[in-house]
């Protein structure tokens, strides 16, 4: 008998990709110590989903003989300058320009998703 079925992925997979890449990152300079806190910072324009990233940053961690690591973000807002010159910060894309309600921008910071530091046990 053959059961035929669709697998619907509700978890985001981007964040696994990004997850294994901090963990990558984050064992390769803890140089063998026992990490105790990774602290990231996100932005709000980074199309990562903190409860998804954390979820799998800490199976990750957990599989790789790194238990209850603490993970720790700060959460960094979409700053733009837009063409007349107005720099801004906001949290919503579909929102113009305060000065002149125009969208022709560029974003200069809250794209990103980093490791700011790590913390180990060097006992």
């Amino acid at each position: 008998m053959t059961v035929d079925f669709l697998l619907w992925l509700t978890t985001p997979m981007h964040e696994y990709s990004v997850a294994l890449n901090i963990a990558d990152l984050v064992l390769q300079h803890s140089q063998g110590k026992r990490i105790e806190k990774v602290n990231l910072s996100i932005g709000d324009m980074s199309g990562v989903f903190y409860d998804s990233l954390t979820m799998y940053l800490q199976l990750i961690l957990d599989e790789k003989g790194h238990k209850n690591v603490m993970l720790e973000a700060k959460f960094i807002p979409a700053t733009f300058v837009c063409a007349c010159g107005k720099e801004y910060t906001t949290s919503k894309m579909a929102e113009g320009c305060p000065a002149c309600a125009g969208y022709d921008r560029k974003i200069i910071a809250g794209k990103d998703c980093q490791v700011e530091s790590i913390e180990v046990n060097d006992e």
